[in-house]
């Protein structure tokens, strides 16, 4: 059965990193991952039961600020799983940029050390959602209950990040949100669930967002680099195969910048120069 009756979900990211060993150590000790494999230029991290969430490539050249992440979203399973990793972030004192109450969510965010967003959240009950007769769902701001997390957190060690653990959604940075926002639904198929006139949440299905993108960053950073450090990819993964044949058919219908075409696999570029793999599952 379909989550959310999508047809598609979140495969990995990859992000290029300058720092490999000291990203590799943030990412097994701060974020609870499991090294699944690693060389040393390259490591695939996950949950304890070999499930792949993240890439990590080494790469050279400064830092530099451009169109691509604003953050990676990972959905624990439930509230505990929450509590959890908060009360390792607090005992490790990692430090947090916040925590919010979205009401269909609760979230906490922080980065990594060379600045890549993080978001670490479970999903509510979807009957409370404020989901509308047009299916947008109105997400909101608002503190988050730390102290309830805290009161039923329980402490675990060494940390390790809770297995179902998935990539919920990707948060981009780009030039303009509204015309990356049409990119992603006339050509990519998503719906809009809810925007705002700097950011736009959209999704396959009744989820509240697969993606979101924002303009508040500002209209002059760069277009996402190739191997420039940061986000290198990510992967949305099609569980249907009518959905992904009509999905390939509007890239080329659309003149989209296509980077490789395989039999279940085609890489483009989106408006801002970050790299999409879509993906048939097989």
């Amino acid at each position: 059965m379909k989550k959310y009756n999508s047809n598609i979900k979140l495969g990995t990211a990859t992000l290029n990193v300058v720092n490999f060993d000291r990203q590799l150590k943030f990412y097994t000790e701060v974020m609870g991952m499991t090294v699944i494999s690693k060389n040393d230029i390259e490591a695939t991290l996950g949950t304890s039961d070999n499930t792949p969430l993240l890439h990590l490539k080494k790469v050279d050249g400064p830092l530099v600020h451009s169109y691509g992440l604003y953050h990676i979203a990972y959905l624990v399973p439930d509230e505990q799983s929450l509590a959890n990793i908060l009360r390792h972030f607090i005992d490790s004192n990692v430090p947090l940029d916040g925590g919010s109450d979205h009401g269909y969510s609760n979230a906490l965010y922080l980065s990594d050390i060379e600045d890549n967003g993080i978001e670490v959240y479970y999903d509510k009950d979807e009957s409370i959602w404020d989901r509308k007769e047009d299916g947008k769902i109105i997400g909101v701001t608002e503190p988050i209950d730390a102290t309830h997390l805290l009161d039923i957190s329980e402490t675990v060690v060494p940390y390790v990040l809770p297995v179902g653990t998935i990539i919920g959604h990707v948060h981009l940075s780009v030039q303009n949100s509204t015309v990356s926002s049409n990119f992603y639904q006339d050509v990519l198929g998503f719906s809009d669930k809810f925007t705002v006139a700097s950011a736009s949440w959209i999704a396959y299905g009744n989820y509240h967002h697969h993606l979101a993108v924002n303009h508040w960053g500002g209209p002059n950073l760069s277009l996402r680099q190739k191997g420039t450090p940061g986000l290198d990819y990510f992967e949305i993964i099609f569980i249907d195969d009518i959905a992904y044949n009509k999905i390939v058919e509007n890239i080329k219908n659309n003149n989209t910048k296509i980077i490789s075409e395989y039999d279940n696999k085609i890489i483009i570029n989106d408006p801002n120069g970050i790299e999409v793999h879509l993906i048939k599952e097989i």
